[in-house]
């Protein structure tokens, strides 16, 4: 693809893909409240308590679903209104000298040495006056692992490690202690913080535009990077999500920061001291600190600023590496659905009434509301197997389910998100990807499935307060036994079996009728079970018949 072509399209999803993710939002809306009128009238004529209790459990879900698509559809109607959204132009370059000194903190527990490494060699490698560019390295493992990387860095002045004992306050505690003892590390009054999980990398040429945005704006409190995802090639789920997840950044994350309100990451993001000093640094109590920290510097004045200054640059796009098992990401998911929803409990009322413009109080309502369409979601899973049992049994209506069903699958956010950007690289004249995009979503779509359990318990974490534990998510992938699996599987697999249950005796007890309802609601989960063995599966299909070397850590090409 031509250089020209690139800066014209890339960055910006086109009008007719908009339109045509509007036009699927208004058949859904309108289909939605036509039969949810008609639901209603049946909720208030219900004979029974189970038929009541199945109607009103259906409309919640369908709530919830609209909540989860609402932010794709709000922004694709602002994106129509008012034009497309260019990608962030770079800054003007300044002198080496106006440029701000940077203290990189990588917070870690119990990781990988090679792991660490990765993310400091990234830093020290970075296009970045090295006498104002620093790194620190803040470990709370139990055990002495952390002292490997200091005896590997004991030669670089630019390299600081430092040990706590304990776990409280979360990551946010590692990284409290880390600017507790900068000391002569950096000079208080003119320093940015940045920050990096271990395994993610800063791209070597994004650090210096980045800090070049706080010497043209002084109100300007964090630069949030754009990132892709590091290890592609570690395992199926890694594969899936540099495709999916990638583009769900790029052409989705994109508008959202523009025109709503950018998300503070954690990693791979800049940060003003004085500004978070100003907002009372990292919030050891809350689970996700980082969205907290950077909403608040917002409501105290302060801008946050997302960049994606050359979306198909490897050089310019730092890397996150991505949990390549099953239960990595459900821990990872879990963690997030807490602290989404402690956040929503806690500060969602605050947030709405703060002096943050309308478009950005929006935004945030959004992004906190669709974490709780997780729960009734869950309910219905339990229940959903009863909802077709008593349908096959003549207990209630059947379009009560097909009500659900349509409410689930047509608006599945996504899937538009995912159609979208294949469309947008298809724009690019970048076939390949936009093949590869298309055919990684049901990949991603089938291992997502034993995440809806582990998310939902994070969302009765976050309005209960109790996570107290310092969740790791592991970012190596490792060989598990079907045993180990197996045990580390307990709640899926207990509710996959209660869910199929009863859809195994409704056909017991009509073994002459053949249902495709039922066969297709008997499926789901088998498929979740089966997702449990997805990635044991792809590396001994890999190992038994491709020849080709697995690279692992390696940055995916391109997209371009």
């Amino acid at each position: 693809m031509g250089t020209d072509i690139g800066n014209k399209l890339a960055g910006t999803p086109g009008k007719r893909v908009h339109v045509g993710i509007l036009l699927a939002a208004a058949v859904y809306m309108v289909g939605h409240a036509v039969l949810g009128t008609w639901l209603c009238a049946l909720l208030l004529q219900a004979s029974s308590p189970f038929l009541a209790l199945m109607v009103a459990v259906t409309l919640v879900v369908a709530f919830g679903n609209v909540l989860v698509a609402a932010p794709l559809w709000v922004y694709s109607a602002i994106t129509l209104l008012r034009g497309p959204r260019p990608i962030v132009t770079l800054p003007k370059p300044v002198p080496d000298l106006d440029l701000p000194q940077i203290i990189v903190q990588v917070p870690g527990r119990h990781e990988a040495s090679e792991h660490v490494r990765r993310s400091i060699d990234s830093v020290l490698g970075a296009d970045y006056p090295p006498d104002r560019l620093r790194v620190q390295f803040i470990d709370n493992s139990d055990d002495d692992r952390w002292t490997v990387v200091a005896r590997h860095y004991q030669s670089e002045p630019r390299v600081r490690v430092e040990h706590r004992d304990g776990t409280k306050g979360f990551k946010a505690g590692n990284l409290n202690v880390g600017l507790e003892r900068l000391g002569s590390f950096a000079d208080p009054e003119r320093v940015l913080i940045g920050l990096l999980d271990v395994g993610d990398t800063f791209a070597p040429k994004v650090i210096r535009p980045m800090a070049t945005e706080f010497v043209h704006d002084e109100r300007l409190g964090f630069v949030q990077g754009m990132f892709r995802i590091g290890n592609p090639r570690d395992t199926i789920i890694s594969w899936s999500d540099s495709y999916v997840g990638d583009a769900a950044r790029r052409f989705v994350e994109g508008y959202i920061a523009h025109y709503g309100i950018p998300t503070l990451n954690g990693h791979c993001v800049l940060l003003r001291l004085a500004a978070l000093e100003d907002s009372g640094g990292w919030d050891g109590s809350r689970v996700a600190e980082d969205w907290s920290a950077g909403i608040t510097m917002m409501t105290r004045g302060w801008a946050g600023k997302w960049v994606d200054y050359e979306p198909t640059d490897p050089a310019m796009v730092s890397t996150e590496l991505v949990p390549g098992e099953i239960t990595g990401q459900q821990k990872q998911k879990r963690r997030w659905a807490t602290g989404g929803t402690e956040l929503a409990k806690l500060h969602l009322l605050e947030w709405m009434r703060s002096p943050l413009p309308w478009n950005q109080r929006f935004s945030v309502f959004l992004r906190l509301a669709a974490n709780f369409s997780v729960l009734p979601g869950f309910v219905a899973q339990l229940l959903f197997p009863m909802w077709i049992a008593a349908a096959l049994l003549g207990e209630g209506p059947r379009e009560v389910l097909a009500f659900g069903i349509i409410s689930a699958l047509v608006q599945n956010p996504f899937m538009l998100a995912n159609t979208m950007a294949a469309l947008n690289y298809a724009r690019e004249r970048n076939w390949r990807t936009a093949i590869s995009v298309v055919i990684a979503y049901p990949v991603q779509a089938l291992w997502r499935l034993p995440l809806f359990s582990h998310a939902a318990v994070g969302i009765i974490e976050g309005l209960s307060g109790s996570l107290k534990d310092f969740v790791i998510t592991p970012k190596s992938s490792e060989d598990l036994t079907v045993l180990r699996t197996l045990m580390s599987q307990r709640l899926v697999i207990g509710v996959s079996l209660a869910s199929v249950v009863p859809l195994i005796v409704t056909l017991l007890v009509q073994p002459r009728r053949t249902d495709l309802l039922l066969l297709a609601a008997i499926s789901l989960p088998i498929l979740t079970i089966c997702a449990l063995f997805l990635v044991p599966m792809s590396k001994w299909i890999s190992r038994r018949f491709l020849t080709r070397d697995q690279t692992r850590l390696s940055v995916p090409p391109a997209a371009s």
